[in-house]
């Protein structure tokens, strides 16, 4: 039998929206930021920091999910690794390449973005506990 196709009018999967909140939660501090503080690269660039590996995740999870159970599995814990190390080649990038780095509202920015991630989880469940 062949496997129904993918409707493209779907809700997204939860990795993507996840990402997504995190994304627009980002944007619109560092625009309330901007508005009342002034420019705030520092505080976006933290968010960024912990973005870009969430979202490089999200997609290697449903790029090949479901095909073998222990491939998953094991997928999925070289992929953390993988997470890790690109989240920290992204600090140490941004902590070493930024001139005017203002540390406080880096490290905001990157609590922020990952606080997100997780309030994101908990909320999305009725009882009250991560997915």
């Amino acid at each position: 039998m062949s496997e129904a196709p993918r409707r493209a009018t779907g809700p997204l999967p939860l990795e993507y929206r996840l990402v997504g909140l995190q994304a627009a939660v980002l944007v619109l501090v560092t625009l309330g930021l901007l508005v009342l503080a002034g420019p705030h690269q520092s505080y976006l660039a933290g968010g960024i920091c912990a973005l870009v590996p969430n979202a490089w995740m999200a997609w290697r999870v449903r790029r090949r999910a479901g095909q073998d159970p222990d491939r998953d599995a094991l997928r999925m814990l070289f992929g953390a690794f993988e997470k890790l190390a690109l989240t920290i080649g992204l600090l140490a990038f941004m902590l070493l390449r930024l001139n005017d780095l203002n540390a406080p509202a880096f490290f905001a920015g990157f609590i922020v973005a990952l606080a997100t991630h997780h309030a994101a989880l908990v909320f999305g469940t009725r009882d009250g506990r991560e997915v």
